[in-house]
């Protein structure tokens, strides 16, 4: 009679284990990945706009606000640091 509490304990923690599983696997959705980039998307672009929107000279101001420039820019940077003889 006295290993029973453990059992329940036991079966209570699996249940909460699996519970959090499924909460983990279900935020790691297609649909959450794609709505986070939007947001992260949006929010870098605002950010440029608001940094680089008063440039005088137009093609320097499109390229500096899109968000994708910057990206690639980090892109090669972190490949820079990762291949780079010492």
């Amino acid at each position: 009679m006295e290993k029973m509490p453990g059992i329940v304990c036991q079966k209570i923690g699996l249940q909460l284990q699996f519970i959090a599983m499924e909460a983990i696997r279900s935020f790691f959705t297609g649909d959450n990945f794609l709505a986070l980039w939007d947001q992260f998307y949006r929010w870098l672009g605002g950010l440029l706009e608001e940094v680089f929107g008063n440039f005088s000279y137009e093609p320097l101001k499109v390229l500096f606000i899109n968000p994708y420039f910057w990206l690639i820019i980090l892109a090669l940077l972190f490949l820079g640091l990762i291949f780079r003889r010492r």
